[in-house]
């Protein structure tokens, strides 16, 4: 089942934000900052997944919508108490599904 999620939620090749910035602005009191962060696909997973549980639903939605969310992150926010957030990843999930083959796509 992993494996099928990992190739749902196919993850991109933007250049890493370093470290010690993502680490930062993850753990910042701007929800600004941290939305902005958890929408950057060369976010570290780790940081992603810190960032879906976040008290803001805007950071959680770009965390959602994010396609360099790691599934395990995914899978949290599928059960999010926000509509928005739930429906951002439905929209990412929608836009990867036609590149699904028919083996995965009776899988789900």
């Amino acid at each position: 089942m992993i494996g099928f999620l990992q190739r749902v939620f196919g993850k991109s090749a933007a250049a890493p934000i370093p470290y010690e910035e993502s680490k930062h602005l993850s753990q910042s009191g701007s929800v600004r900052d941290r939305r902005r962060v958890a929408a950057h696909t060369g976010l570290r997973p780790e940081l992603l997944y810190f960032l879906a549980q976040d008290a803001d639903p805007t950071v959680r939605a770009a965390v959602a919508a994010n396609a360099a969310t790691p599934v395990q992150a995914d899978v949290l926010l599928a059960r999010d108490g926000d509509d928005e957030v739930r429906q951002d990843l439905a929209r990412k999930i929608a836009l990867l599904a036609p590149g699904l083959t028919a083996q995965e796509k009776k899988a789900g």
